[in-house]
């Protein structure tokens, strides 16, 4: 990175600003490699996936995600890439707009029933798995979800209101109760037990990292997911599948409600029209991708 920087200067840019650039690409890489993507062959509609983890997990506003994706476009360019997603992105991606690699509910079922429940640790892996596949959280919005925001007796899940996300409430679904009740009537106990520094947060989830964030036990479980379900990709993912099912069973605004969206353009992306055409196009110019393989 540092002469990645160097570059920058050289190229007449203020130290400040060279530093920042550096710093956006450093944590671009990061989420490059949670996703077992490799930075030289990333593709537009990855990138996408990126652009929409900036606003709807991390909270950037456009303006702040713009920065990143002119950092990422010079870094590939100093790089020498044979493709720059972030350029492509930036010249076509009112064009492509669509999610890919859309999981059906089969699928998603499928993830959550078999997920490995041996330890303490792996059930509450589970119950947090299960708030994006039933729920379609954001990963924000599950670090920041507390006890009160159950309600088991009522089969409900209160999200408040974030930077770019509406508060809501959401059902929850009869698979995951038995789950959440031994969550949290035993098991947080007992990993609190192993980590006393976190006995005072109402924090639903807890972690055994040094803080209380879930950024290591996230990255574990999507490392450890994608080994025993080939189709998973991210986190994301899982979300753009489950938004896009309740835009086909209840409308674009009843998912734009559940979603947390602000703006229903954010829902309509989600129409199975519109990504189904996608779908059709890709399949012509780069069958690959349009199949997911």
């Amino acid at each position: 990175m540092k002469k990645f920087e160097k570059y920058l200067i050289d190229n007449g840019m203020y130290y400040k600003v060279a530093s920042k650039y550096c710093a956006m690409v450093a944590k671009y890489l990061v989420w490059v490699d949670q996703q077992g993507l490799q930075p030289d062959k990333v593709i537009r509609s990855e990138y996408t996936n990126f652009e929409e983890y900036c606003r709807t997990e991390l909270g950037n506003m456009d303006s702040t995600v713009l920065a990143k994706r002119t950092a990422i476009k010079r870094y590939n360019y100093f790089m020498q890439y044979s493709t720059n997603s972030a350029y492509n992105h930036y010249k076509k991606a009112k064009e492509h707009t669509v999610p890919t690699n859309i999981l059906e509910p089969e699928t998603l079922s499928d993830i959550y029933n078999n997920l490995q429940d041996r330890t303490i640790v792996l059930k509450r892996d589970r119950c947090i798995f299960g708030m994006v596949i039933f729920q379609g959280l954001t990963r924000s919005e599950l670090e920041r979800l507390t006890l009160s925001d159950i309600d088991l007796n009522n089969s409900q899940l209160y999200v408040a209101a974030q930077r770019t996300t509406n508060a809501r409430k959401l059902e929850i679904n009869s698979r995951q109760i038995m789950h959440l009740h031994s969550y949290i009537n035993e098991i947080r106990a007992e990993l609190i037990k192993l980590k006393p520094k976190h006995r005072d947060t109402d924090r639903l989830f807890v972690s055994l990292g040094i803080s209380n964030n879930l950024n290591g036990t996230l990255y574990r479980m999507i490392r450890e997911a994608k080994k025993q379900f080939p189709q998973f990709i991210s986190l994301l993912q899982i979300r753009q599948s489950v938004i896009t099912q309740w835009e086909k069973e209840s409308g674009v605004l009843e998912a734009m409600v559940k979603a947390g969206h602000r703006n229903v353009s954010s829902t309509e992306r989600y129409e199975l029209s519109k990504y189904g055409e996608l779908r059709d196009e890709l399949q012509k110019v780069h069958p690959l991708e349009a199949s997911g393989n």
